[in-house]
Order: structure tokens, then C-alpha cells, then sequence
């Protein structure tokens, strides 16, 4: 940009273009300090993106120089705008809401946030060809006697999913009622919060399909 700035600026009577043929040789061949902008525009790397869009735009720059403490940090171009507004556009368009999330562990969290996202855009991508239909799911988790010593184990679980006022959920739970039920293999795999969601949003997930062809 500084090559074409010099080449279209320059009213001197020694302006070089950008190919010589008196001389047979290229423009590109000259020194930097020829032709560079001795004082770019910079900005602070504490400054928003709107900022530096403003700043590019004002003065026709496709990029300006990012500082920290007056030393180089970065450049933005306008490539990092474009590249800003596709995540922006092409980000999810629902919200989930996780209430009792501290009854869980968090690798069991994690997964629960992976089977909600991943239901979220199977439902979304195959109503209506992609357009969202449903914009909020919410997955509550209750837990009731989480130690040995307690004569009830119970982790219960309730999803929703909505589109204003209307809501479709529903509900799974597991329970067990003494210490030996507790401790026992078979009760000890089926006490896993994260299979229990994920088993749930299935159900949910065929009932949303289910409502979607009575509807047609």
C-alpha cells in the first residue's frame, strides 16, 4: 500500500513508476525507507475492534499498526475484521442455561455442555432447513443425599426447550435408596449425571421431531 500511495501521490517531477523501462529495472528494487510511511497510524492493543475499523476507514487504510507501551505488538487488517464478522455471523443463535451445574463434577459438566450443543444443532439444522425454530434450552440438575451416610441417593434431571411461550420438557431422575443399592456395580454405571442428560435430550429431541410432524 505504500508502494501505491507513493506511486499515486507523488506530483514530483522524479516520480519513478513502478517499472523503469529508461533504466530496465523495477520500483520494487528501491530501499524501504524510499518509499515507506514514516509515521503510521498506530493504536492501542487495549482499544476496541471499532476503534481500529474507524481509525482504517477515516484515514483509507486496510490495516493499522497495534502498540503496546509504544513498541510494535501486532498489526489488524481488514482480513481480521472480515475474518471477526464470519465467527460473529456464523455463531450459534440459541442459548443454553445450566441451573445446579455445581451438583456435578466438571469433566462431567463438560460433557453435558457437548450433548446440549450437540442437540441444539440437530434440531436446529433439520426444522425448518436450518432456520431456529427453538432459541432456548435449559437443563436443570438437582441432587439430593450425595454421601453414603444418607438413606436417599437421588440426582434428577429436567430439560426444556422453548421458542417464546412455547416450552416442550421433560424429566429423568435416578434414585437409590440404601447404602448397599449405593455401592453395588450395576446402580454405580447407571449413577452417571452426564448419560443420564445425555439419554434425556434424546427423549427430548424425539419429542420435538415428534411435535414438528403433527404440526405439518
Amino acid at each position: 500500500m505504500d508502494l501505491l500511495v507513493t506511486k499515486l501521490t507523488d506530483t514530483s517531477k522524479n516520480k519513478r513508476d513502478i517499472y523503469d523501462s529508461s533504466k530496465g529495472e523495477m520500483a520494487l528494487n528501491l530501499p524501504i525507507s524510499n518509499i515507506s510511511n514514516k509515521r503510521p497510524i498506530t493504536i492501542e492493543n487495549n482499544k476496541k475492534y471499532l476503534d481500529a475499523i474507524n481509525q482504517m476507514l477515516a484515514k483509507s487504510l486496510p490495516s493499522v499498526i497495534v502498540t503496546e507501551k509504544e513498541e510494535i505488538f501486532s498489526v489488524v487488517s481488514y482480513k481480521d475484521i472480515f475474518k471477526l464478522v464470519k465467527k460473529d455471523i456464523e455463531k450459534p443463535k440459541y442459548m443454553i442455561e445450566y441451573i445446579g451445574k455445581e451438583n456435578v463434577y466438571g469433566d462431567e459438566f463438560e460433557l453435558i455442555q457437548e450433548y446440549a450443543n450437540k442437540t441444539m444443532q440437530k434440531i436446529t439444522k433439520k426444522l425448518n432447513k436450518g432456520n431456529i425454530e427453538y432459541d432456548t434450552l435449559k437443563i436443570v440438575l438437582k441432587t439430593q443425599g450425595n454421601t453414603e451416610g444418607t438413606h436417599l441417593r437421588k440426582i434428577k434431571i429436567n430439560i426444556s426447550i422453548s421458542k417464546g411461550s412455547h416450552t416442550i420438557s421433560i424429566s429423568n431422575e435416578i434414585t437409590q435408596t440404601n447404602t448397599q443399592d449405593i455401592r453395588s456395580n450395576k446402580n454405580k454405571q447407571k449413577w452417571n449425571p452426564a448419560l443420564l442428560v445425555q439419554t434425556t435430550l434424546k427423549k427430548l429431541e424425539k419429542r420435538v421431531f415428534q411435535e414438528r410432524k403433527k404440526r405439518k
